[in-house]
């Protein structure tokens, strides 16, 4: 298999199973590892290709339509043995309050950290 050929069977395959997907990457291990694809292509275009991934999974616009798509479907939808589920995450920030006693425990919950950090060599146990 030629290196285009390679990293072509990659691009076509775009519904893979669990098991077909560990295939894939055990085939294109292979291919660099027997001298027939250049190591340094192959990576640069499989990193390419997982940011190019990270783009579209992180466009807004996807984002929704997926959450619509799944909301139709009764919040969970079923593709290929994936499952994509509809989940909602509120956050609050109380900053904007003007709470004084709120605002100097973040103060002293952040301190410490910042004194501690970078000024010692000995290792810090977790809190």
């Amino acid at each position: 298999m030629s290196q285009t050929q390679a990293m072509q069977t990659l691009a076509q395959s775009v519904v893979l199973s669990k098991e077909a997907q560990t295939r894939m990457a055990d085939e294109l291990v292979a291919q660099v590892t027997e001298g027939n694809v250049d190591p340094i292509q192959a990576f640069v275009q499989v990193k390419a290709l997982l940011e190019t991934a990270d783009q579209f999974l992180k466009n807004p616009e996807i984002v929704a339509a997926v959450q619509s798509a799944a909301e139709e479907r009764g919040k969970m939808a079923v593709f290929a043995g994936a499952k994509v589920g509809v989940s909602y995450t509120t956050r609050y920030d109380y900053s904007m309050c003007g709470d004084s006693e709120y605002d100097a425990l973040i103060k002293d919950e952040r301190k410490p950290r910042r004194q501690n950090q970078g000024t010692s060599d000995v290792p810090q146990e977790c809190p």
